[in-house]
């Protein structure tokens, strides 16, 4: 016996808007990217997610995998890019913290050369050091658990879709989607830009780098927002923008490059160099002499 239509279409109608939210997020995510610095991710999002949402509206039972591959997919590469995680100091003082219990110390009575402002104490419980120790035991690089942990855990969730239906799994990955952009990348000295970041999911978001400026680009920031810049430095500038749920962080880069203004030379203005002035006095001496007559 065939299916008939309503077989082909999404009959949860709360995994069905799940779908329809995580679909509108990907769209949001993608329309957000950097498209002066391609990124795949956000041409990846940006499709499927007009593609998932148009699934959903029809109630078609595939927008929902569609959006969850995606989803997945966009988490997994943001979190694998993300690079260490040293957007303050908390991950170098537990770093710090576990050399000095390694060593047969007491991490809660050392002062740490690590934290902001140097010669703090460690703040965080026992846990805190238990999370990161078998990497820091087997000599991995403790910076980058964070982003093991967040992989893991969006397979997790990802592995949960066949109870909680791909829409609510999709829309639960991607809760953090973080984007980072600037509406000039390619400037002068003296020309304004604007650096702009969203990640409505996030708890706390953590600025790094900067310094077109002059000034570097630090401190924690709300989950969304805009800063204007005057650029005063030539160079190339990453700006960075941390942001997390707990221990599951996504940092994104914008890379601003800033050239010094052409100065006007010294014969602009009008002003005649040597060599035009020169010429016309040759020139009006011959003229006022006017053609030899002939004898």
């Amino acid at each position: 016996m065939k299916n008939s239509p309503a077989a082909a279409a999404v009959s949860d109608p709360v995994d069905r808007i799940a779908t329809i939210a995580a679909a509108l997020a990907l769209l949001i995510f993608g329309i957000g990217g950097n498209y002066e610095q391609p990124d795949p991710a956000y041409f990846v999002a940006l499709i499927a997610g007009a593609t998932g949402l148009v699934g959903a509206l029809l109630r078609k039972n595939w927008a929902g995998l569609v959006i969850l591959v995606t989803v997945l997919a966009v988490g997994v590469y943001l979190r694998a890019t993300t690079g260490d995680n040293r957007a303050s100091d908390v991950m170098v003082t537990t770093n710090e913290a576990l050399n000095v219990l390694l060593a047969g110390g007491n991490p809660y009575t050392h002062a740490y050369a690590m934290t902001n402002p140097p010669g703090g104490l460690f703040g965080y419980p026992p846990g805190e050091l238990a999370f990161y120790a078998l990497a820091h035991l087997i000599h991995g690089n403790v910076f980058r658990v964070d982003m093991f942990a967040g992989i893991v855990g969006l397979g997790l969730i990802a592995c949960l879709s066949p109870i909680v239906g791909d829409g609510l799994a999709a829309l639960a990955i991607g809760t953090l989607a973080e984007t980072l952009s600037s509406n000039l990348t390619s400037l002068t000295t003296g020309a304004a830009f604007t650096i702009s970041w969203s990640a409505p999911g996030a708890t706390q978001c953590t600025a790094s780098g900067g310094g077109a400026n002059g000034v570097p680009w630090t401190g924690s920031l709300e989950a969304s927002g805009s800063v204007t810049q005057t650029a005063t430095t030539a160079g190339s500038f990453d700006y960075s923008l941390t942001c997390g749920i707990n221990n599951d962080e996504v940092t994104q880069n914008v890379t601003i490059k800033v050239t010094a203004a052409a100065t006007p030379g010294a014969g602009g203005g009008g002003t005649l160099g040597l060599l035009e002035l020169a010429t016309l006095i040759t020139w009006l001496a011959l003229r006022r002499r006017g053609p030899r007559s002939s004898p």
